[in-house]
């Protein structure tokens, strides 16, 4: 096994070793809760975070991986910042209709979690704990680590493919599956652009910190209007919505999150153009073929300027037969895994219900 092979397998080892690792310490939490020792909604979500990046200090421990290759840092322009929040509002509607959607067969997980915070602890706390610390977690991991290691196969694209899939499967749950998905290939893309996991993580940021300032500040608005305004929302938000409630939602959120896309995808490929990396995006998606394909030498690299990122850094240059294997069998186990759980826990719901 070459030294491509073996990273790419490792990657997949990871992913399992986390997955293991996130149900262990999710059990944990349900018997200290059984025992009636939990502890709390705060503390659940915040471990559930941490907990991640324990197989990923012992990868990178293991490996004696270089840190630089395997968490991309490169500082973007401003102009890129600017642009990545912009692309975060933009790529958000499409978030919500698949959130909407996936409610037709699962509850609004998500909407959940935070309710229930939201019963123990003011805003700031929650606000860092599911803003702040969850989104540098996974970005450290799914956009850092995992993608990396992925890529060391020589197909990107099914990197990025395949790091969403590994980002929404972690989530555990229908719901937050199929947006967790969708959010991940935007992420990858956005790194694979900047070359940095930073414009991803301010995007992963302003969405969750989003989602999570909307539910306080519609219950105070609601407080401030009548009496036990805030009551009825929580009793809402709890209960969740109707079927065909579902449906005329999703009708409503599907030209915003058409007309989103649209303008996330200029505003991405300006930030490729920013940061040098366009040539490498279309040659990634298939919109341009270059004349040959080549592994580069060490002396043919081209070199990075403080401008942004060449469009021609190593990992773009690999011939066809250079190309390995992105998923392993251990992989395969992982999203085994994770099905059978997410689909256990949902027959176990509806049989309470």
């Amino acid at each position: 096994m070459n030294t491509s092979n073996k990273t790419v397998n490792q990657t997949n080892i990871l992913y399992l070793s986390m997955i293991i690792t996130y149900l262990a310490a999710t059990l944990l939490v349900a018997l200290l809760t059984a025992a009636g020792t939990g502890i709390g909604a705060f503390a659940s979500i915040l471990l559930g975070e941490v907990v991640i990046l324990i197989p990923v200090l012992i990868f990178l421990i293991l490996t004696k991986a270089d840190l630089k290759s395997m968490i991309p840092l490169r500082r973007p322009r401003v102009s890129t910042i600017l642009l990545s929040i912009l692309f975060a509002f933009l790529i958000m509607p499409a978030a919500q209709w698949l959130n909407i959607i996936s409610q037709l067969f699962s509850e609004n997980v998500a909407i959940d979690a935070v309710m229930s915070i939201m019963d123990e602890l003011p805003f700031l706390p929650t606000f860092m704990a599911v803003a702040v610390i969850g989104p540098l977690c996974e970005e450290l991991t799914f956009r850092g680590v995992i993608f990396s290691g992925l890529k060391r196969s020589g197909r990107i694209f099914a990197s990025i493919i395949l790091s969403a899939v590994f980002f929404g499967l972690m989530h555990m749950n229908l719901n937050q599956l199929f947006y967790a998905f969708y959010l991940g290939i935007c992420f990858a893309l956005l790194t694979e652009a900047t070359g940095s996991i930073l414009p991803s993580f301010l995007c992963h940021f302003l969405i969750n910190g989003y989602n999570t300032a909307m539910p306080y500040i519609a219950s105070k608005l609601l407080d401030g209007l009548f009496e036990g305004g805030s009551d009825i929302f929580d009793e809402v938000a709890r209960e969740g919505i109707s079927n065909s409630q579902i449906l005329i939602a999703s009708f409503t959120y599907l030209i915003p999150a058409v007309i989103g896309l649209f303008l996330a995808a200029l505003v991405f490929f300006k930030i490729c153009n920013i940061e040098g990396s366009s040539e490498h995006i279309y040659h990634i998606l298939k919109l341009k073929r270059r004349e040959t394909e080549r592994i580069m030498d060490k002396k043919d690299e081209p070199e990075r300027t403080e401008a942004g990122n060449t469009a021609e850094t190593p990992e773009i240059w690999y011939s066809p037969e250079s190309r390995q294997k992105v998923l392993t069998i251990p992989g395969y186990v992982a999203i085994g895994f994770c099905l059978l759980i997410i689909f256990f826990l949902k027959a176990v719901l509806d049989l309470i219900r």
